[in-house]
């Protein structure tokens, strides 16, 4: 078995060992390839494949993220191994290498679960129980759990048409921004909400059609919302300035994401978030929670 780090042209096979071994991950060579590479710590020694006679039988990919609460932190995005390959080592040899290459670059803990910019899941699906096996016996254990919230899109979203009236009435309004607003639009996360933030609302000016929408006071930014940037299917990050919450601005940006989505003929929309938004995202489009996870690490030695 050769371990090696993980190229463009094995992006393809790594999506037909998720498509055979994480039933619940269908992820598709286009999701693969956008939480790899565009992570902006993206790194070859974090991502790693096991390869026997030149055929991809297992990866990890991770990253090192660091902050001035945490210090340095590893993290495992998304695993598997396929499965006429599991329990010959793949596993193990994967897990071994990139553990200890985080730990080489100063991280004293580890965990599977989420940490932005850009992951693949909130942790580990507890359903994937031999995954939840192979953890525990190196060391990990359960910290916290984490959901997702889910949208069904093929159901009719709130009309707020009212409400957007009555803000235009006070000087505030919702547009799509242009190309040309992205720097405005980015200078303005950054000071609000931070570089993580600024970064994957970035990613969903990729396109033609900018999947961001923002909501303006006096003419000025006080508000955003972004879809298709973290991922596909994925609603966020989103975040309104202090001095304009409580006004619905945050549940218009929302719906209008949605809208987006629903467009584009995706069935469903998750929304990463955590237990206080509840409440809010079910009244704003009727939200409930669709994937629960299990957050597991350990500490590095």
């Amino acid at each position: 078995m050769e371990l090696v780090s993980i190229s463009r042209d094995d992006i393809h096979e790594l999506s037909a060992i998720c498509m055979l071994s994480l039933p619940y991950d269908r992820l598709a060579p286009e999701d693969l390839r956008h939480g790899i590479f565009n992570d902006p710590g993206c790194e070859e020694r974090w991502n790693l494949a096991a390869k026997e006679s030149g055929r991809v039988v297992g990866f990890v990919v991770g990253a090192l993220r660091q902050s001035d609460k945490e210090g340095k932190l590893g993290l495992v995005k998304i695993f598997a191994v396929h499965p006429e390959a599991q329990r010959a080592g793949a596993a193990t040899a994967l897990f071994d290498r990139l553990e200890g290459a985080l730990k080489g670059a100063g991280a004293t803990e580890v965990i599977v679960g989420a940490r932005g910019p850009l992951y693949f899941f909130g942790g580990l699906d507890p359903r994937y129980t031999e995954a939840y096996l192979f953890l525990t016996k190196r060391g990990y254990a359960k910290t916290a759990d984490t959901f997702y919230l889910s949208v069904d899109l093929h159901q009719p979203l709130p009309d707020y048409t009212q409400l957007i009236a009555q803000r235009a009435a006070e000087g505030i309004t919702f547009h799509r921004p242009a190309m040309a607003e992205k720097r405005e639009v980015q200078e303005w996360i950054l000071r609000a909400f931070g570089e993580g933030w600024r970064y994957e609302t970035g990613l969903a000016f990729r396109e033609e059609k900018v999947t961001v929408w923002i909501a303006r006071a006096g003419g000025k930014v006080c508000g955003f919302a972004a879809s298709n940037a973290t991922g596909r299917d994925y609603f966020g990050p989103t975040g309104v300035a202090d001095d304009q919450r409580g006004k619905g601005l945050g549940r218009v940006l929302l719906v209008k994401c949605l809208e987006d989505m629903q467009a584009d003929g995706r069935p469903i929309a998750w929304i990463p978030t955590g237990l206080g938004r509840i409440s809010y995202y079910y009244n704003g489009a009727r939200a409930r929670v669709g994937r629960v996870f299990w957050r597991m690490g350990k500490a590095l030695k």
